[in-house]
């Protein structure tokens, strides 16, 4: 089995500000990677999808302007038929009896 992922040559939009000169880029190119970003969360939302962890070094972008988000991405939650996600916690024992 082989993944082909595209290579976005920039990094993470952290990288990206850290590399323009004088730590600025210029609103139209702001307003492109805005549009790309807000375009592909709206896909995420029509799927259903939820994306937990949008931050500057989970947002990629490459030398021809694309921009894409990085994983996590989760679906929702499955059914558990009764079952639980999460370990309940056990109520505290006493270790000492009177």
């Amino acid at each position: 089995m082989a993944v082909i992922l595209e290579f976005m040559n920039l990094g993470g939009l952290d990288n990206v500000l850290r590399k323009a000169p004088g730590r600025c880029i210029p609103e139209p190119v702001l307003a492109g990677m805005a549009y790309q970003m807000l375009f592909g969360l709206g896909y995420l939302a029509y799927e259903k999808r939820v994306h937990r962890d949008i931050k500057p070094q989970n947002i990629l972008a490459n030398s021809d302007g694309r921009v894409k988000v990085r994983q996590p991405i989760w679906g929702p939650r499955p059914a558990t038929r009764g079952r639980h996600l999460r370990a309940r916690a056990r109520p505290a024992r006493c270790a000492v009896r009177r």
